[in-house]
Parts: C-alpha cells; sequence; structure tokens
C-alpha cells in the first residue's frame, strides 16, 4: 500500500467475513497492520450512511469520518511470527 502513497496504521474491516477469526488473522498478517472493527452489528450500512452524510455536508469522506468515528472494538494485531514464516516460504497450520 506505501508503493501507492498509502501510509495506513490501521485497517478497519466489515461484513460478514469480519466476523471469522481465521480470515481476521488472514488480513492482519497479510497487510503487517492491526485490525479494528466497529461495534455496530450492520456496520456497512453505517458506512454507507457516513459517506451519504459526508456528501451531503459538503465535506470530504475521511474528514467526515474523522470527526464522526464510530465506536470501535476488538483489535486483531499481526502475528509477526507468522509473517516472517511465511516471508521464509515456511508452510504453516494456521489456527484461529
Amino acid at each position: 500500500m506505501e508503493s501507492y502513497g498509502v501510509k495506513a496504521t490501521e485497517i478497519r474491516v466489515v461484513g460478514g467475513g469480519s466476523k471469522n477469526r481465521l480470515w481476521r488473522r488472514i488480513i492482519a498478517d497479510s497487510f503487517q497492520l492491526p485490525l479494528r472493527f466497529p461495534t455496530e452489528p450492520e456496520s456497512a450500512a453505517l458506512g454507507a450512511a457516513l459517506q451519504a452524510a459526508a456528501v451531503h455536508a459538503g465535506v470530504a469522506t475521511p474528514e467526515f469520518i474523522d470527526s464522526h468515528s464510530p465506536p470501535l472494538a476488538d483489535l486483531v494485531s499481526s502475528n509477526m511470527e507468522t509473517v516472517h514464516a511465511v516471508q521464509a516460504g515456511v508452510v504453516l497450520t494456521l489456527s484461529a
């Protein structure tokens, strides 16, 4: 992502797959960034509502969301042992 000029400090994940612990681990390890999850169960709909509110307010979406961030729960950090093993070509059995 950095090669495209994006400097992320965390990734916010929503939707059905975000509830799967193994999928969370794969994403965190792949991007080597912590994952955060909104507490709102219908977080995809909340994201759409925040985007619409930003457009209505005439504010850029990222700025609007920064000032109206929904409550967040859970933090999944990458497992650097797994990341280094994968980079070295080691085949692992992942556990959720």
